[in-house]
């Protein structure tokens, strides 16, 4: 029976490498060839060695993208943590608690591309209802058509999505804290924000880098969301480098292009990863 179950194990573990040396090997190979498809036909191309690499970094859109995700990134994460951090600590000392990780658990579950289709209703011209809103106070957000009001978009669906994740993790955290310490705090004459800041947050910092991490990751990864919402759009202003690679395969159709972009998300990704991991150390 052992036997079997380390052979099982072995078997595993062979497919699962497979599954991941295999397309990356591909996805390196592609980027240092020139992949195209031109007139129906696969095009490979050899070209000088990381020559695609100079061509997509030099590319204005490339350069475009990669500042809209570390935007929206950031943005979202400073937004998302601190807030999650806030609700689960008024959660956690409230009578309806259980009404409200309710709340916050159905709007985790939703799919991404479902909460894309009710803000962009939300936010249609003329029908929606944000748009209605704003035109009764006399002015009009452009969500969809500026690209300045369409990144605010993103980071707001995001933030609204997503906050739970972060609530969820540190709510955790909380109320698994031990009460001595706060009851000392109490006893000593501590106020509310001295307790908080000299206690609360400390004793925090390991599960506030945990949803720090996985929010990070998944920023990094977002697609369906902004897709539905905007496709990347007006003017590429909201395309993150996770839709560059998209447009890339099946608009532009130019592989080696997507295969460095790719590359250089993943890149990224494995060195927050990294610096997570540092961090969880400590």
């Amino acid at each position: 029976m052992v036997q079997k179950k380390e052979a099982f194990a072995s078997l595993a573990s062979i497919v699962t490498l497979g599954l991941v040396v295999y397309p990356l090997f591909s996805l390196v190979n592609a980027a240092f060839y020139k992949i195209r498809i031109i007139k129906g036909e696969l095009s490979v191309e050899s070209v000088a060695p990381f020559a695609n690499f100079y061509r997509v970094f030099s590319d204005t859109l490339f350069q475009t993208s990669a500042e809209v995700t570390i935007i929206f990134s950031l943005v979202s994460v400073i937004i998302q943590i601190p807030l999650g951090l806030l609700l689960a600590i008024a959660v956690a000392n409230s009578k309806l608690k259980r009404l409200w990780i309710s709340l916050f658990i159905i709007s985790i579950i939703l799919p991404p591309v479902s909460v894309a289709l009710i803000w962009r209703f939300l936010v249609y011209p003329e029908i929606g209802l944000m748009d209605r809103l704003t035109s009764l106070l006399g002015f009009r957000i452009p969500w969809l058509g500026s690209m300045f009001w369409a990144r605010i978009l993103i980071i707001m669906v995001d933030t609204w999505h997503w906050t739970s994740f972060a609530f969820l993790i540190i709510y955790a955290g909380y109320v698994s804290l031990s009460s001595v310490p706060f009851e000392a705090a109490r006893i000593d004459g501590a106020s509310d924000i001295q307790t908080f800041r000299h206690i609360t947050l400390p004793l925090l910092r390991p599960t506030i880098v945990v949803a720090l991490f996985f929010r990070i990751i998944d920023v990094l990864q977002a697609f369906p969301e902004i897709w539905e919402l905007t496709f990347g759009g007006p003017m590429y202003a909201t395309t993150i480098l996770n839709i560059l690679v998209y447009i890339a395969t099946f608009t532009l159709t130019d592989f080696s292009y997507a295969a460095v972009v790719a590359l250089t998300l993943m890149l990224l990704t494995i060195g927050f990863v990294l610096t997570f991991n540092k961090m969880l150390k400590r």
